[in-house]
């Protein structure tokens, strides 16, 4: 199967869940990428800020340092 016909499969199997299923996946999404921004906030980590689309560079040092 090709990438195309993959991704179509996978549109497919996701069109026949449930609506309460497919809930179910989206907030399990947004849980994952909560997570995720919170264990790379805590590292120091580059992430881009959910609220306003912008790179967060933490250890980054600015140009006047």
């Amino acid at each position: 199967m090709t990438g195309k016909g993959s991704r179509l499969q996978q549109h497919r199997e996701f069109y026949a869940l449930p609506f309460r299923r497919k809930l179910e996946i989206i907030e399990e999404m947004e849980n994952f990428g909560r997570k995720t921004l919170e264990w790379r906030k805590s590292r120091g980590l580059p992430y881009i800020d959910p609220e306003t689309g912008e790179a967060v560079r933490p250890n980054q040092k600015s140009a006047a340092e």
